[in-house]
């Protein structure tokens, strides 16, 4: 038992002196610098998101030496934590750096030993994605629009990008019902960051009443391709026309008026006259009546220009082709016509036409063919020419001030006195409100322009004012309206755009135009602020402010030389 206890002391004591004997040969071994053993590291998911990430050095040499280190790095990093050490015996170091902008870069770390000199370089090239910025989109539509049945009509939506990044393949659509477009797609490639986009589309409806249209955008990306939320909105408008109705129909043969059943001869020519009103909240433009021998058209009626809730008649002779049961029948049309119009516009006889004897060549012709169909309307004395010339495209002729245009379309028939003319002949002239006609009651005239010669168009065409030098004026947009004058003022459906100053209309006939608001009551002047004239006349404000200032100041600096001076005189007197 002594032998045992004896041999574990002396086991104790030779761990001992090895353990000592290894401490005295560590401390006296000279640390040296080992390049291997040097790490230079990225901290993992560092991005150039603008809120920083380390960077590391590690040395794996755990009796290393003290070191001097310092790091540099490419443009556009920003050291915000860290230094460069001259004297560290750590064997781990981190720096924090910042950047923004998605790219290549480099760290070059050197190491010194602060003692034996030596020195190691490590290098660290990295790619570094940058900040996602998110685009954000917002629709505009149109405020409201008035749409003339069958009449295409021009309008803009805006997509915004409020957002911080670009917005890329921007695709959606357009939903209408009981109207067409010319393109129901949104397709933009790119919408930049804190920019817009403007598409322009054509909408045509035929259904008159309101109606609603919205845009919906389905698909955009941000840069790295992440699917953004979709965005919509949507806008009214109201499609407004002609309905007409053929009030009174008669049918006529040799001084005796016809009804269903009565007898005639095969070659009778007989006569139809008809009136027809318009019920609709819009005037019929270009009215026709069209009238029918069984399905072929023998004759059509130029009715003209109807004004809602009026009516106008028209007579045509024809001559019956056919024999047996013959039904005559009337069809009113107009180019604005609604297509949903609850009243009749059609109106028919039936006549019973006895076979003729003798033998005579029939008329069958097409639509405006056989005899009669050169029908005018009434109070019209020369017939249209037969090939009248059409404006081949969208044609704008403007005044000489630019201020008012008037915008012809595509195959529009420009007549004067009957004739074909060119669009190049219509001249639109200012006039002074001094050679114009008494003005309507409560409206201030804004401008007046007079279109020449006094020419008639087979459809409806655009007058378009602008009215941007008014805009300061003390006055509601809803309040513009358009007159023209014709035997009286008559004021046309007025539609106004707010955003660019324009006000328009549809005419089919030239005069005088005038672009009216109601008058500026007393209690609106009152209200009329210094702030609205300062807008209107800005440089001007300003410059009448300094001149003012400047004398303001004169005068008084002249009365404090002269209190001076009269106090100087009362002392003088009091000594």
């Amino acid at each position: 038992m002594e032998n045992k206890t004896q041999l574990l002391k002396t086991l104790i004591m030779l761990v001992s002196l090895t353990i000592m004997l290894a401490a005295v040969i560590a401390s006296n071994v000279k640390a040296t610098l080992n390049c291997d053993d040097v790490v230079l590291k990225l901290e993992s998911g560092a991005t150039c998101d603008g809120t920083g990430f380390y960077v590391y050095y590690q040395n794996n040499d755990l009796f290393a030496p003290p070191v001097n280190l310092s790091i540099s790095v490419s443009p556009g990093l920003t050291l915000i934590e860290g230094d460069n050490p001259a004297y560290t015996t750590q064997t781990q170091y981190k720096w924090k750096f910042n950047c923004t902008t998605a790219g290549t870069y480099q760290f070059n770390l050197t190491v010194n030993d602060t003692t034996s000199n030596d020195t190691c370089f490590k290098t660290l090239t990295v790619q570094l994605s940058g900040m996602v910025y998110d685009p954000q989109l917002s629709l505009l539509m149109p405020l409201s629009m008035q749409v003339i049945a069958n009449i295409a009509e021009s309008f803009v939506i805006t997509i915004n990008n409020t957002g911080d990044g670009d917005a890329y393949n921007v695709s959606g659509y357009l939903d209408v019902s009981n109207a067409q477009l010319n393109s129901t797609s949104i397709n933009v490639a790119i919408i930049n960051n804190h920019s817009s986009k403007q598409l322009v589309y054509t909408l045509t409806s035929g259904v008159c009443g309101s109606n609603s249209l919205a845009a919906h955008i389905t698909n955009y990306y941000n840069e790295i391709g992440e699917l953004m939320p979709s965005v919509s909105n949507s806008t009214s408008f109201v499609v407004v026309g002609s309905m007409l109705e053929i009030s009174k129909f008669d049918v006529w043969f040799n001084n005796n008026k016809l009804s269903d059943g009565n007898q005639i001869d095969q070659f009778d020519t007989i006569t139809v006259n008809v009136t027809v009103k318009n019920n609709g909240n819009y005037y019929a433009n270009a009215t026709v009546v069209e009238i029918y021998e069984d399905d072929n058209l023998r004759a059509t009626i130029n009715i003209g220009n109807i004004d809602a809730g009026a009516s106008k008649s028209g007579t045509a002779d024809i001559k019956v082709q056919h024999s047996g049961n013959v039904v005559i029948k009337a069809i009113a049309k107009s180019l604005t016509a609604c297509s949903n119009s609850p009243y009749d516009n059609t109106a028919s006889i039936s006549l019973n036409v006895i076979a003729a004897s003798t033998t005579e060549e029939e008329g069958e012709t097409g639509a405006g063919g056989g005899e009669g169909a050169a029908a005018v309307s009434e109070n019209e004395t020369e017939e249209q020419p037969k090939q009248a010339e059409a404006v081949s495209q969208i044609t704008t002729i403007s005044s000489s001030d630019g201020l008012v245009k008037l915008i012809i379309y595509e195959d529009t028939i420009i007549t004067y006195n009957g004739k074909s003319i060119d669009a190049s002949e219509i001249k639109i002239e200012k006039i002074s409100q001094a050679l114009m006609p008494t003005l309507p009651q409560d409206k201030y005239l804004l401008m007046a322009y007079k279109i020449t010669p006094d020419v008639e168009f087979s459809k409806p065409v655009k007058i378009l004012f602008d009215y941007h030098d008014y805009a300061s004026m003390l006055f509601d947009d809803s309040q513009l309206s358009i007159y023209t004058y014709q035997a009286g003022w008559r004021e046309l459906a007025t539609s106004v755009d707010k955003a660019n100053t324009k006000a328009y209309a549809y005419i089919q006939h030239a005069s005088i135009f005038a672009l009216f608001t109601d008058k500026i009551k007393q209690e609106q002047i009152t209200g009329f602020s210094i702030a609205q004239f300062f807008a209107k006349y800005k440089w001007q404000s300003i410059v009448a402010i300094i001149i003012i200032i400047v004398i303001l100041a004169a005068i008084l600096t002249l009365l404090k030389k002269k209190q001076k001076k009269q106090n100087r005189k009362r002392t003088n007197k009091k000594k």
